[in-house]
């Protein structure tokens, strides 16, 4: 017995050597004076003023974890993290008194913004897990706080940003530089680094947790619902509207509140910023009746609901919120302050509900190249337009000599060209889950979309502004000959345009732009689809940092379906 006894001390011993709690002490910014921020012109020394210490426990196995600034989340790295080609050290203890380690450096070092990003990414961590978020990985989640980018740009480095990186689930924090606007005629703009920001941290965090939740889907829209529920979240937490303050050295990048109005082509952030204000006008409304807390939680619940759709649109996202139970008895207020923002939510829970049954009346062919390698044949029928939606079938191949995929029943807006929903040729609707046994879908539903994008969009707007005259033709599509308006642009015509593009902050420059337009048509897909031919050599970006795109398009075949 006694041997035993012996040995049961022992392991009793071991277990807890092996064990340890430490108090860790972080200089950090005061995330409770983040809103007295606002318009004040930050500098990285004045920010001394918001800073305060704040405590947070890391659990180890006996020493003190190496690097310091790790625990079973998250591991802070400079420019890389071990293991990583060009590794550095990290923050170490300023002072350490039994299991109390501190870490108080000046807010200037690089040390600090280590610092700050442990307690502020823990903080974000832990309101995720309040909302009911499990991670669906193990390993610790690498976080750089100088990271340096050079291969994805052909001159220089990436600055004043940060990212999530799915690659390899880490967190990027890329420093600042002062950016002058036309050789500093204009004025500069200063920045300060993203890992001093707490709401730019926590907005990076929910990437990862949106991406861990839903994974990627194809379709525009979604990036605009990962940068608006990423600013949702991170907003909420930190019980603000103001989204980098900090980073923008007082002037706050985005704001929760105000009418931004969803449009055709909309960038990733900027479609962001519709459905995160949206989300917040409904707040206004639920926060009467439920806590911040509870509408945040709601608002989480939502991504399993968008994760069941195959099309991921801001109109989806507010549907799924909606029908959850902190906002179902107000519904109908709620669809009208999404709305009051041009998201077109009401005909979206309409649209999606079972395939309209309307007839195919006309059809097109039509062939898509770009710089004359990615090829694509698409065959498209449609029926007659209800309202701001149209129904088409789609089929697509990307050989002249191959087959069609499987057809596609394709419910869109006809304005923005978004998706509402995919059915197949029995009326079963296509979703998340049996997504796979359809081949094709998503290339019929992105032919779609960029094709009304197109003929709705900037480029086409552009042109007309540029008051180029067209001359009328007779244009012939196969054996159906067509009244159509041919436009070509001189050199004349190209500068002015050009110049148009420069006026309004428009990276893009033409070299060539001819196409031909059905004028007045009668079939009902010339009305959603009247761009018969077009040529366009266009270079997009500016500098050193340039694409040239020529783009062919070209209908072989139009006609009524018989």
């Amino acid at each position: 017995m006694k041997p035993l006894l012996l040995v049961l001390a022992t392991f009793g011993l071991v277990t807890q050597a092996q064990a340890a709690e430490w108090t860790y002490r972080l200089k950090v910014i005061d995330e409770t004076k983040y809103n007295s921020l606002v318009g004040k012109k930050l500098t990285e020394v004045g920010l001394e003023s918001v800073t305060t210490v704040r405590e947070i426990k890391v659990q180890s196995s006996g020493s003190l974890p190496s690097p310091a600034l790790q625990n079973q989340n998250f591991i802070i790295c400079q420019e890389q993290c071990p293991g990583d080609k060009g590794e550095k050290p990290t923050a170490k203890p300023s002072k350490i008194n039994g299991n109390v380690v501190e870490f108080i450096y000046p807010v200037t070092s690089e040390q600090f913004r280590q610092v700050n990003l442990f307690y502020h990414l823990n903080f974000a961590w832990d309101k995720f897990a309040e909302l009911g978020y499990r991670p669906n990985f193990q390993k610790q989640i690498k976080v750089r706080s100088d990271r340096k980018i050079t291969q994805l740009l052909q001159n220089g480095e990436m600055n004043n940003n940060a990212f999530f990186d799915d690659t390899d689930n880490s967190l990027n924090f890329v420093p600042s530089k002062t950016v002058a606007v036309l050789f500093g005629l204009l004025g500069k703009y200063n920045f300060l680094d993203t890992a001093l920001d707490p709401i730019v941290m926590a907005h990076e965090l929910s990437h990862l947790v949106i991406h861990d939740s839903m994974g990627r889907v194809p379709g525009n829209d979604f990036s605009g619902i990962h940068e608006g529920m990423a600013d949702f979240f991170a907003l909420n937490f930190y019980r603000t509207t103001h989204q980098g303050v900090i980073f923008g050295a007082g002037k706050p990048i985005r704001d929760a509140v105000g009418k931004a109005q969803y449009k055709v082509g909309m960038e990733a952030h900027d479609r962001g910023l519709v459905l995160v204000q949206s989300m917040f006008d409904m707040e206004s409304i639920l926060a009467k009746s439920a806590s911040v807390l509870e509408i945040t939680k709601d608002a989480f619940d939502s991504l399993s609901c968008v994760k069941g759709e195959y099309h991921r649109l801001l109109p989806t996202m507010i549907a799924c919120f909606i029908d959850q139970p902190v906002a179902r008895d107000q519904q109908a207020t709620l669809v009208k302050l999404a709305e009051n923002h041009s998201i077109p939510v009401k005909s979206y829970m309409n649209a999606t509900r079972e395939l309209p049954t309307v007839a195919m009346t006309s059809y097109m062919i039509l062939l898509d190249s770009v710089g004359g390698d990615d090829m694509e044949y698409a065959k498209i029928e449609t029926g007659s337009v209800n309202g701001s939606l149209g129904l088409f079938r789609v089929q697509t191949k990307s050989t002249k000599s191959g087959e069609y995929s499987d057809p596609t029943y394709i419910l869109a807006h006809l304005t923005s060209g978004e998706v509402f929903s995919s059915w197949d040729t029995q009326g079963q609707r296509i979703n998340f889950n049996n997504s796979a046994a359809y081949k094709g879908a998503a290339n019929n539903a992105n032919t779609v979309e960029n094709r009304i994008e197109l003929e709705k969009g900037g480029v086409t707007e552009s042109s007309s502004q540029a008051n180029e005259k067209g001359k009328i033709i007779q244009y012939q599509v196969g054996k159906t000959t067509v009244q159509a308006k041919q436009t070509k642009f001189g050199k004349m015509g190209l500068f002015t345009m050009n110049m148009l593009m420069k006026a309004t902050g428009m990276n893009m420059k033409f070299h060539a732009y001819e196409e031909i337009k059905a004028e007045n048509p009668k079939l009902d897909i010339l009305k959603t689809f009247p761009t018969l031919y077009s040529n366009i050599d266009v270079t997009l970006g500016s500098g050193k940092h340039t694409l040239r795109v020529p783009m062919k398009h070209q209908v072989l075949e139009v006609g009524k379906v018989q």
